[in-house]
């Protein structure tokens, strides 16, 4: 069977720049919350959960996405390693 998707492709290389996205969208989320006049998010409104909590909900939230896409990059590499062993 021929393979046409690039398994085992990723690279641990795509984990560092990945949390850029979740930073970009709390940076944006917060500066269009006060023209707005609403939060996306309840646990992202800094008038009610004090900047502490948004920080810390900001943390986890990049944290849990950085530690998805190396779980990510694992997958991957198992499943090419698997592949590589089905091909033989």
């Amino acid at each position: 069977m021929e393979r046409h998707l690039l398994v085992g492709a990723l690279s641990h290389r795509l984990s560092g720049p990945s949390p850029i996205w979740p930073i970009a969208y709390l940076a944006y989320a917060l500066m269009r919350a006060p023209l707005a006049g609403e939060m996306p998010y309840p646990f992202l409104d800094v008038t009610r959960n004090g900047v502490e909590s948004v920080a810390v909900a900001a943390l986890a939230i990049t944290i849990l996405f950085l530690v998805i896409c190396v779980v990510a990059v694992f997958v991957d590499h198992a499943i090419g390693r698997l592949g590589s062993k089905d091909a033989r």
